[in-house]
């Protein structure tokens, strides 16, 4: 028994021993710091009082020029906080020790202009003791406090606190509204707002989840569209600098745009002013190594150079300080520009697919970042793309032209504001923009949509229809003043015939002088060909990418020669026919499926989702885990750093989420790209729970953590067993449920063996049963009793070669066969005669 297996002998004994312990026994949450789950928080409020709940509920308020603080007691950064979209209702969810905590809260005001916050604190006792329930400061209950909880149980209380009231006394209506008849007059509020400010009909199926996303960005602008609290509007999602997904900058100059609050903005003007100037260019690198920093950087430094220019007016240093942050700017700009020959021509299948790796550079930055950021890429170049058009057409053209790419090809953004907010969105100069991030598949032939009161960076709001007809699309916009507006959609290009007003028919950009309210477009060819055939380039496109990034270092016999077949045609098909580039896309995917040996298996993903949580680190890791479908396990992916000595052991568990019981496979770990690859080998059965223990000879290993609700890590130190609150590791197990791979030498045996001299019914016999062997491996989906069937089949076969004819068949002899051996016959009896007679007369005694 080596030392690896004992001491995993030992710390199931260990296990085991804790098992017995009350939950309360098992020791605090494993990380207690700022790095376990995501700091930011979420936004509630009013009609111009907004209010930002950290990460474990708590918030504060000004009342009478002091800060006052409401608490629930749970720590810092270990709380999971959502979002109700639309409305603004955040839930905060914390465990430790078998006891779990939820927050729940919203704002309501009235007429008055007294806003209060109602919060309900539950407790749910798991553990087998009576527990105290919590203490909470800075908000009065509104209900009677549980003073405990008992064991199994569950308690609540509601509180409510005034954040804004005249004369800071909160009106007593409010007061004596219940917990869910606040929520209730809370929800009928917004819905009567958003039925004045937004109304969204007819988009096609697909973009649905968009409506509600642009519902939650109206309210929350609603709740900070005051003088007083344009700051929140200006931070977006909270972020800090150029750093972050959303850019302060930018949105701070949205949100002067909107509000001609110069009073906000210029107490953002000095935090803004610093994260402008911290961006730095290098000759011949950017400043960030990723698309979405660099592209907030480009935003940032437009951004400050209008804030700057409207804040301060004419003044030298503002005008000076403007035009070093455009430059720099223009200086990022033209890199990426030069960069365009490094630039995959198929990047948007690598990044829209968000599967592949390539070689190339995208950007100047090694692509590698594709395969953490993939989807969320292209996701960015688009709604930079929307965002950049505020202020500028571009700043680079190869940029531009990447974003505009991917756009098309989306039929829904992954950042469906963008969607929205590139319908009708307004530049620095006045001019109006429709559609210019509009996926190519939004317009649909022979239907209309409308977006009504969408609200326009100068404060106005404006509706647009567009209706769609066989090659017609036409655009109608009301509400705005007489300015000129330009219609962008992907569809335009390079296919207008005709057009009311003015028209590019290169980029398909329709320019309408100020005053013009309608705009009819005639196309060269009809919507649905047009999308069709865009549908057809783009997933042939993936396709492609998919099977460039394939190994193709251990494919079956016949697979790699269909393979290649399939990605020549498929290549030539880029100058086809939209059904051809369907056809070649369909046979290049099977044969690319057909490569490797191993199918009909699976990926399998721990957590659901892919939401960062943290880091953690101890002696040893187990993770419970359970597969959907039975097969052999092949490998194992875990993101986390790398340990000499690291190990994975596969166990079956006893009872509970940690505790060991029968060994199924241990292995060492290999470095990998982003974490640690373990391959393994063990046979696992549908729904059957299993435990993943990770450790290290030579010392603590580092894993990460993602959110989940339904699975947790447990760490061993020592004798303590500690547990990773509402996370889980970062798994990925690729599952095989048939190998081909005896099948496959069984078969290439079959085509090398020389069968001259074997009669030609087991010849026959041979080659009918290798045609079906070729035919199933070169098939992606086979079961086990399929292969099984075909591999015996085929040995069968071989085994029968023979050199012999069968009974059988000298029985169904032809007559002309028989005529043969009869005549064969008759000859040997003559030949044996006419011996005997010359023997009688050469030896006459004889």
């Amino acid at each position: 028994m080596n030392i690896k297996r004992l001491l995993s002998i030992i710390f199931a004994l260990a296990l085991i021993l804790c098992s017995a312990l009350p939950a309360a026994a098992l020791g605090q949450p494993v990380i207690q710091n700022n790095d376990y789950l995501p700091k930011d928080g979420v936004l509630i409020g009013w009609n111009g009082c907004a209010v930002l709940t950290a990460a474990n509920g708590s918030f504060t308020y000004n009342e009478g020029g002091a800060t006052v603080s409401v608490s629930f007691g749970l720590g810092d950064g270990a709380v999971a906080s959502s979002e109700a979209f639309p409305y603004p209702v955040s839930t905060h969810k914390y465990s430790a020790d078998g006891v779990g905590y939820t927050v729940e809260q919203f704002a309501l005001g009235d007429e008055s202009g007294a806003v209060c916050i109602y919060s309900r604190f539950t407790v749910y006792n798991s553990t087998a003791e009576t527990i105290t329930f919590p203490s909470v400061t800075g908000t009065v209950p509104v209900s009677d406090v549980p003073l405990s909880v008992e064991a199994n149980k569950t308690a609540y209380c509601d509180y409510i606190v005034s954040v804004k009231a005249p004369s800071n006394i909160s009106p007593a209506s409010l007061r004596n509204e219940t917990f869910e008849s606040a929520k209730e007059k809370m929800i009928a509020n917004w819905d009567n707002h958003l039925a004045a400010s937004l109304s969204v009909s007819g988009l096609a199926q697909g973009f649905e989840g968009t409506v509600d996303d642009y519902r939650h960005m109206m309210i929350a602008d609603a709740i900070c569209n005051s003088s007083s609290a344009v700051s929140a509007i200006a931070n977006g999602s909270f972020p800090n600098g150029p750093y972050d997904p959303q850019c302060t900058a930018y949105s701070c100059a949205v949100a002067l745009m909107r509000t001609g609050d110069t009073g906000s903005a210029l107490s953002l003007f000095a935090d803004i002013k610093t994260d402008a100037e911290q961006i730095t260019f290098e000759e011949g690198a950017l400043p960030y190594s990723s698309v979405s920093k660099n592209l907030n950087a480009l935003l940032t430094l437009q951004s400050y150079a209008y804030i700057a220019r409207v804040l301060y007016p004419g003044e030298a240093v503002a005008i000076e300080s403007a035009e070093r942050a455009l430059s720099l700017s223009e200086s990022i700009a033209a890199f990426i520009d030069g960069t365009d020959a490094a630039i995959p021509a198929d990047w948007e299948a690598y990044t829209l697919q968000g599967d592949y790796s390539s070689d190339d550079y995208f950007m100047g930055i090694d692509s590698s970042i594709f395969n953490s950021e993939g989807f969320a890429t292209a996701a960015a170049l688009c709604d930079w793309y929307v965002k950049s058009s505020v202020f500028t057409s571009g700043v680079s053209k190869d940029l531009c032209r990447l974003a505009k790419d991917a756009n098309s090809y989306y039929k829904t953004t992954s950042e469906p504001t963008a969607l929205l907010l590139s319908m009708l969105l307004q530049r620095e100069d006045g001019t109006v923009i429709i559609g210019k991030g509009a996926p190519l598949g939004l317009i649909s032939e022979n239907t209309s949509f409308t977006l009504k009161n969408i609200k326009l960076n100068s404060g106005q709001t404006a509706t647009l229809t567009v209706k769609a007809g066989k090659n017609t699309v036409d655009i109608t916009l009301s509400g705005a003043s007489a300015v000129p507006f330009q219609i962008e959609f992907p569809l335009f290009e390079g296919n207008i015939e005709y057009a009311s007003v003015g028209f590019d028919g290169n980029s398909g950009i329709v320019t309408a002088p100020a005053g013009t309210s309608f705009v009819s477009v005639r196309l060269t060819e009809n919507i649905s060909d047009t999308v069709g055939e865009a549908d057809a380039a783009a997933n042939l496109e993936k396709v492609i990418a998919g099977a460039y990034a394939l190994s193709v270092d251990d494919p079956t016999t016949v697979s790699k020669e269909l393979y290649d077949v399939a990605l020549e045609r498929a290549e030539k098909a880029r100058d086809a026919t939209k059904d051809e580039k369907l056809t070649a896309a369909n046979e290049l995917k099977v044969a690319s499926a057909s490569l490797s040996p191993m199918v009909s298996g699976y990926t399998h993903a721990l957590p659901y989702g892919n939401e960062y949580a943290g880091t953690v680190t101890n002696t040893e890791i187990y993770q419970k885990f359970s597969l959907p479908s039975s097969g052999t396990v092949s490998s194992l992916f875990v993101k986390g750093e790398y340990a000499d000595g690291i190990s994975a052991a596969v166990y079956t568990l006893r009872g509970d989420a940690y505790t060991t019981d029968e060994l199924r496979d241990e292995t060492y770990g290999e470095r990998a790209e982003g974490g640690i690859v373990f391959d393994l080998d063990f046979e696992a059965v549908a729904d059957t729970v299993y435990v993943l223990c990770i450790f290290s000879e030579d010392g603590p290993v580092s894993l990460y953590l993602e959110r989940s609700d339904k699975d947790t890590a447990h760490t061993v130190n020592g004798g303590t067993v500690s547990l990773c609150t509402g996370a889980s590791l970062a798994l990925t197990f690729e599952v095989t449920q048939v190998n081909r791979k005896g099948l496959d030498g069984f078969y290439s045996t079959c085509l090398t063996t020389n069968t001259t001299g074997f009669t030609k019914e087991s010849r026959n016999n041979l080659t009918s049963r290798m045609n079906s062997a070729k035919k199933l491996l070169c098939t992606p989906s086979v079961t086990e009793e399929e292969d099984e069937k075909v591999y015996d089949d085929l040995k069968n076969a071989y085994d029968g070669l023979d050199t012999y004819a069968s009974e059988d068949k000298i029985e169904g002899t032809p007559v002309v066969g028989l005529v043969l051996i009869a005549i064969v016959v008759i000859l040997l009896v003559a030949t044996f005669f006419s011996a005997m007679a010359a023997r009688k007369k050469m030896d006459p005694y004889s």
